[in-house]
């Protein structure tokens, strides 16, 4: 029965996706998606009884880990929302956290239990995902923790995302994790003066360029050409086809640079 509801759980997803996959064209559209597929899995019921007390039943009988397991085993795309709220409600913040820091555990599998801090109320959660984002050689890792990171409240990520910069530097992840949460918002402006200082100082203008792109700010159009005019002759031809794709993304004007570019071969 355990891995019955977790089957379940894997063919409404993909039905889901399946459905709807053809309309999605971002990231963010992505895992809106999935995570609508989730909440309708959380409607449906197996044999009469709701999905929550199905994996209720599970764990009374059969216990907290036995289940996890089953269920990280066998799900394709993180966890069921029941199984999450049961989860953190047993074993909480430090249960989950002990088992994303087991190394044994396959990459996916801990990325799923990082999935599953969404909704957590912890002060330490904030310096947890920071300190993966930060220190973890897993890009799949750090880019879950950055994701949760950017659902939680604003004020707390900001707060501790530049403590994490006073302390360790400027790191690219956690600006990429601020401008998702400040995008199309009043504080915007804040975050596209850390984004400017930061590129002036940077060895990787490419990047922050990307990042400016991001937050979609049209002022960067004008502050990216103004420092490739600057620079054309002195700096490397990827660095400006890269940074030429940001301005376009922007909306901005670059087949002067692109021009110039192509004539240096």
């Amino acid at each position: 029965m355990n891995i019955d509801v977790f089957d379940k759980y894997n063919k409404e997803i993909q039905k889901e996706c399946e459905a709807k996959l053809d309309y999605v064209t971002t990231k963010a559209e992505y895992i809106s998606l999935i995570n609508d597929a989730r909440k309708h899995f959380e409607t449906t019921s197996i044999q009469g009884s709701p999905i929550n007390d199905v994996i209720q039943t599970q764990i009374e009988e059969s216990g907290i880990h036995e289940v996890l397991n089953n269920a990280l085993m066998v799900c394709d795309m993180y966890l069921p929302y029941s199984l999450i709220d049961l989860m953190q409600k047993k074993i909480g913040f430090e249960g989950i956290k002990k088992m994303i820091d087991d190394k044994s555990k396959p990459e996916a599998d801990r990325a799923s239990l990082i999935n599953s801090l969404i909704g957590i109320e912890n002060e330490d959660l904030y310096k947890y995902l920071i300190d993966i984002i930060v220190t973890s050689d897993s890009e799949l890792l750090k880019e879950e923790a950055a994701d949760v990171l950017s659902l939680m409240d604003k004020n707390k990520v900001n707060l501790n995302i530049l403590e994490s910069f006073d302390k360790n530097g400027v790191n690219n992840e956690l600006l990429s994790v601020l401008v998702a949460v400040y995008k199309d918002t009043d504080e915007s402006d804040s975050i596209y003066q850390l984004l400017r200082k930061h590129f002036i100082l940077s060895d990787n203008k490419s990047m922050i360029a990307n990042i400016m792109a991001d937050l979609n700010d049209g002022r960067a159009v004008v502050f990216l050409r103004g420092y490739l005019s600057k620079n054309l002759n002195d700096i490397a031809k990827s660095e400006i086809v890269d940074i030429c794709s940001a301005i376009s993304r922007l909306g901005g004007y670059t087949e002067d640079f692109i021009k110039f570019n192509n004539q240096t071969h």
